[in-house]
């Protein structure tokens, strides 16, 4: 006789058997609306459910970018840029072409929305699409004008999680990290591949790791870049975030004084004497100034009032790509000499018309808590004077820098629903191939730390490369160094060695006068193929880089 649990697990079995024969497990790949070849769009239909499948499915968006190859395909990459929440098809869409580029050029890029997000069956959290447009904007409101968690914002934050629950109650359970690790690995039978390769950024190192150490036996080439602590990100949220600001100060220092080294033509708030931390002082001083007396901003677009804390919030969000590192200093300065706010307020976005929000949720508003809560563990039986005090306790060590993760964290406190799977280790199961870890000094929101610790949790089946730069993920401040490992590892499969830190190419502040193409030295080309270096072009690679930033700011600012 079989246990009453070995026979739920013979069922479970048939039944996926079953869901699996009457789909079918093949792509049928089309063109994708508004976009040509080599770009192609399909879906993937799974079982909600996973783990007791039936018959209730959802339905898996997915587009492919297949670059043009000589030597025959060397298989697929899947791509997640982050959040959670972040759209792998709209990543893909604008940045399908460098990303094969910086992966080899031999492979089939593969984005997907992961269950709950874009084109996956978004989460709803409201009755229409001018419901969400009016609840976003009251939840932007309070956020940029309350001076922390309170009970008035704890209040709302009940209210969004309650209306998820019960505009998404069919499927809200089904959206863990686990079930979308479930999801991959159906894609990738779909594929036809035998081992997933894998490139993930920021929330998608979290995915990596969760799929590499629930399926080890079908580990391609996967790359973690911009590595989450999995052991705080499955904890509460007070601990994910106390534990990943840690180098947001550093790096906002490291901000000052890149810009005083590039001097007055190079950085707008640089001055002929002084120092960085002179830099940074000033826009310390500018947010105090603000918070005393905003600027009613009514120029153009939306009208809003340009606070201390609205300026914090887009300091902190270009920290995250030192692309913007020059314009944000430009706007500040413009503040300073004449409180002129136009550019900070492009900053923003909120000079653009904005249309109504979509009801297929790409910014990560809904989706980045139907994640994240579920992933977590024990938000619910912390009060909330605890979230109150953890908030202030940020504020006290990281001042204007990153407390909108707190507040935007604390739904998960009245989340619904508990998740129908979640993986939270172990973290060294043996792997049929190694994977490249990849983390950068200065991170505003994934410190070198989490990857330093991540690579030991893995027991040497993963190597970390040191990225010398600044900004989220590598793609943060450009190193040819680290996109020639990166292209090692996928095209061959070679890995760094231990211990192997790489340089940054490309100053934030860069001279007036710096080339387009990016300036490659002969000792770094003679380590790389020069024809593949040579298709590396600094605005492709900006392109990405702001992507990736707002995949994972999106949320904070709700745009």
């Amino acid at each position: 006789m079989f246990s009453p649990s070995k026979l739920a697990a013979i069922w479970a079995t048939l039944a996926l058997a079953l869901v699996s024969a009457a789909l079918g497990r093949t792509l049928k790949w089309t063109s994708c609306p508004g976009l040509d070849e080599p770009y192609a769009c399909s879906s993937l239909v799974v079982p909600l459910d996973h783990l007791d499948p039936g018959f209730e499915t959802i339905s898996i968006g997915l587009i492919r970018y297949r670059p043009s190859i000589s030597n025959g395909s060397m298989g697929s990459i899947l791509i997640n840029p982050g959040g959670p929440g972040g759209s792998g098809v709209e990543v893909v869409k604008v940045a399908g072409s460098i990303l094969a580029t910086i992966t080899g050029g031999g492979y089939d890029i593969v984005g997907f929305d992961p269950r709950g997000i874009g084109e996956s069956q978004s989460v709803l959290c409201n009755p229409s699409v001018d419901a969400h447009t009016t609840f976003d904007a009251i939840e932007l409101e309070l956020a940029l004008n309350i001076p922390g968690i309170n009970p008035a914002w704890a209040s709302f934050q009940k209210t969004k999680a309650l209306a998820c629950g019960r505009y998404s109650s069919g499927y809200l359970p089904f959206l863990s990290t686990a079930y979308v690790a479930r999801d991959m690995d159906l894609i990738r039978e779909a594929l036809g591949e035998s081992v997933l390769n894998f490139f993930g950024f920021s929330y998608g190192t979290f995915l990596g790791l969760t799929y590499i150490n629930m399926f080890p036996d079908r580990v391609g080439r996967v790359v973690i870049d911009g590595v989450v602590n999995p052991d705080m990100y499955t904890a509460t949220p007070i601990d994910m975030w106390s534990g990943s600001l840690v180098d947001i100060l550093p790096e906002f220092e490291e901000f000052g004084r890149q810009c005083q080294q590039a001097g007055p033509t190079g950085c707008a708030l640089s001055r002929p004497e002084g120092s960085g931390r002179d830099v940074t002082a000033r826009i310390r001083s500018l947010i105090n100034e603000l918070d005393a007396d905003p600027i009613s901003f009514v120029d153009s677009g939306i009208p809003t009032v340009i606070s201390g804390r609205f300026v914090g919030q887009i300091v902190f969000q270009v920290m995250y790509s030192t692309t913007a590192w020059p314009a944000l200093a430009a706007a500040l300065q413009d503040i300073i000499e004449s409180r002129n706010a136009t550019a900070i307020a492009r900053m923003s976005g909120i000079t653009s018309e904005k249309q109504l929000c979509q009801t297929k949720d790409v910014s990560g508003n809904n989706g980045f808590p139907s994640v994240f809560c579920l992933d977590g563990h024990g938000s619910d039986k912390l009060s909330l004077q605890h979230w109150i005090d953890a908030d202030i306790d940020m504020n006290s060590k990281y001042s204007f820098l990153g407390t909108g993760l707190l507040l935007r964290s604390l739904s998960c406190k009245y989340w619904p629903v508990k998740a129908a799977e979640r993986y939270t280790g172990p973290w060294d199961r043996k792997l049929k191939n190694k994977v490249l870890i990849i983390g950068s000094t200065y991170d505003p929101v994934t410190p070198l730390a989490s990857a330093r610790h991540v690579e030991k949790l893995m027991r040497g089946n993963g190597v970390l490369l040191h990225h010398d730069g600044a900004g989220h993920t590598s793609l943060g401040q450009f190193s040819l160094c680290t996109m020639g490992k990166l292209w090692s590892y996928f095209y061959f499969g070679i890995l760094p060695e231990r211990g192997t830190k790489c340089p940054i190419t490309v100053p934030a502040f860069p001279p007036p006068d710096a080339p387009s193409m990016l300036v490659q030295s002969e000792e770094m080309l003679s380590q790389l193929d020069q024809a593949w270096a040579g298709q590396l072009k600094l605005e492709d690679i900006e392109v990405l880089q702001t992507q990736i930033a707002l995949v994972n700011t999106k949320h904070l600012l709700g745009h």
